[in-house]
């Protein structure tokens, strides 16, 4: 069993609050982590709860002990009184694809004179690594056969309603598949919801910012922030 960076966190987190919610996108591994922490916790400590409702609150139901949730739906808003915490799929290094041996202090600290380490990787397995992500899934198999879990997880979200079909617009579906490659092809710009709208190229009486926040809600996007917010700001890209 490969060990998340993730664990140690939760772990203090849950020793530290009543409740904690450990979110993600489904698929991540949340299960996984948060069965192995309540394990190595003392038994009758925590209680596991995998996929809550929506109502359900922490201090409410679980009057003794610590209770933790895993969701891969954001339920923020309905908690009160409940550390979360955001998992994400495996980086290089917890799939063991990567050594760690480069660090990225000593590259910028410049305490080391030369940094050079050899990945036995072909670029061909690179690109598939790329392609594929962290999935824990994907682990299972080897060669093209790891892009099948991931495969059959975009055409689940394609299908899965989280678009609203109030707008009447054409096949559901195709309308999905057309914001999520659209939504993939300005990854790594700061594009506005309605430059979205004109790059999807369809008509639609639903908001494409509605349809964002829904894959949001379910940690399939997320916005990368900048570094500092005021490398944002367009004035003082110009005056630069």
């Amino acid at each position: 069993m490969k060990y998340r960076f993730i664990d140690n966190l939760l772990e203090a987190a849950v020793k530290e609050n009543k409740a904690v919610i450990l979110e993600g996108v489904r698929g991540c591994g949340k299960t996984t982590s948060a069965g192995r922490v309540a394990g190595r916790l003392n038994e009758g400590f925590v209680t596991l709860i995998d996929e809550p409702d929506e109502n359900l609150r922490g201090d409410e139901k679980i009057p003794y002990g610590r209770v933790l949730f895993t969701s891969s739906k954001s339920l923020r808003p309905q908690y009160w009184g409940v550390k979360p915490l955001q998992m994400r799929p495996m980086s290089l290094y917890e799939s063991w694809e990567a050594h760690g041996e480069i660090s990225l202090s000593d590259l910028f600290s410049g305490t080391k004179e030369r940094i050079f380490i050899e990945n036995p990787l072909e670029a061909e397995e690179l690109a598939l690594i790329l392609c594929r992500g962290g999935w824990p899934a994907a682990q299972k198999f080897k060669g093209y056969r790891q892009m099948g879990p991931v495969l059959n997880f975009y055409d689940e979200i394609v299908a899965s309603g989280l678009w609203n079909e109030k707008d009447g617009v054409g096949n559901p579906e195709e309308k999905a598949r057309a914001v999520m490659s659209t939504y993939a092809r300005c990854q790594g710009q700061i594009i506005t919801n309605k430059a979205l709208n004109e790059a999807l190229g369809t008509k639609t009486r639903y908001p494409i910012s509605l349809i964002i926040q829904s894959l949001k809600n379910h940690f399939i996007v997320e916005e990368l922030p900048a570094w500092k917010p005021i490398l944002r700001s367009r004035r003082l890209t110009a005056k630069s």
